[in-house]
């Protein structure tokens, strides 16, 4: 920075300078004090704008990181968003999925309860019927034995006079 350098010429001028005894003033060269001092003036203007354009785009960087910061945090957010609606997304179908299972096996539960007892009405209906034949067959052999008797009774009879 030009001005800085200029001040320090300045300062070098009245350290150096000879000083007034006893009043603690110095001599100083008037003429070079006022041309260090114009060429502040001819430096200044552009020095404030360096620094007026520094200030500028510091601001428009914060600004620029500020405006960048908040677009990766809503696109951060927004991208937590997906991952937790998938998320619950995935977690809803699980429970479905589980509940499903569960209504599944109280189904297959129930038919399997059902068949059983069905398979148990089946066996007794089974049995009766054939205890039921059965019996019918036991009458009907009954009367067929009856009759093979009476037969042979009668065989017998005709057989003893056959024989007399």
């Amino acid at each position: 920075m030009k001005v800085l350098e200029l001040l320090e010429q300045l300062e070098d001028l009245i350290e150096n300078s000879s000083g007034v005894p006893l009043f603690g003033k110095a001599l100083i060269d008037r003429e070079e004090v006022l041309a260090i001092l114009k060429d502040v003036r001819l430096v200044m203007p552009d020095e404030v704008k360096q620094a007026k354009w520094i200030k500028d785009e510091r601001g428009k960087i914060l600004n620029d990181a500020q405006q960048e910061s908040e677009r990766i945090l809503r696109s951060a957010q927004s991208e937590a968003n997906v991952i937790v609606a998938e998320a619950q997304d995935r977690v809803e179908k699980l429970v479905q999925k589980d509940e499903i299972v569960k209504i599944a096996r109280v189904k297959g539960q129930e038919i399997i309860d059902t068949a059983k007892m069905q398979s148990v009405e089946i066996k007794t209906g089974a049995y009766r019927y054939a205890d039921d034949v059965m019996g019918q067959l036991e009458i009907n052999l009954e009367k067929h034995y009856d009759s093979v008797k009476r037969n042979r009774i009668e065989l017998e009879k005709y057989q003893l006079k056959a024989q007399e």
